[in-house]
């Protein structure tokens, strides 16, 4: 049964006669039911679904790292719908995670030059960038995004807002869950006001403890 949450003029929710109502992207959206379904159910209709199951699964553990990082998308697109747009099929498919294709960022601002390996010390990891402000495309105040992934048990660590492009570099101290296992990082910076980011750049992977550069795998 279909509702009309907002009067005789509101937006209509479910279905109502041969019409079913929504509300997408903040408008009212009303569209007549389909005459009939069919769901084959083939090969590629499941890895499709498993796809967009796996993503919706990385987009939940990302939340952290992906608030803020689409802030130039169209006014009624959410982070929910870049992310899944970018990733499904790319960056995340039926046959598991393309670390090297995952986006978790997306915009018009230039990421320094960032690096990420493991220190000494079983729970941290270094990240390196050079201060390249400029006062105008690439600002002192930009906030620079840390993110550390453990793929298996999807544990992940963000620097949210805890340092700037002028910082240069950071050592983050890893959970017990990371400790001894391969990690996945990927680094971005957005401005402090919040209206622009930049694309995430993958900075490779490495094994928490080892004391090795991450490379790229």
């Amino acid at each position: 049964m279909g509702k009309l949450s907002g009067g005789i003029l509101g937006p209509v929710k479910g279905k109502v006669g041969a019409v079913v109502g929504c509300v997408n992207g903040g408008q009212n959206v009303v569209k007549s039911m389909p005459s009939g379904y069919s769901d084959a159910n083939s090969e590629a209709q499941q890895a499709q679904r498993t796809a967009f199951k796996e993503t919706l699964v990385w987009y939940k553990a990302l939340a952290a790292a992906i608030f803020g990082a689409f802030p130039e998308r169209p006014a009624k697109h959410s982070e929910y719908n870049v992310f899944m747009s970018d990733n499904v099929n790319n960056g995340i498919s039926d046959q598991g995670v393309n670390w090297n294709a995952l986006n978790i960022s997306k915009g018009s601002i230039t990421n320094p030059d960032f690096t990420a390996k493991a220190t000494v010390n079983d729970d941290e990891a270094e990240f390196a960038w050079a201060n390249d402000s400029d006062g105008s495309s690439k600002l002192a105040t930009d906030q620079v995004v840390l993110v550390v992934i453990e793929p298996v048990t999807k544990t992940v660590l963000v620097s949210n807002g805890d340092y700037t492009r002028a910082s240069g570099s950071a050592l983050l101290n890893l959970p017990a869950s990371m400790v001894g296992k391969t990690l996945q990082t990927y680094c971005y910076v957005k401005r402090a006001d919040g209206k622009k980011a930049s694309g995430s750049k993958r900075t490779g992977s490495f094994l928490a403890g080892s004391d090795l550069a991450g490379s790229v795998q």
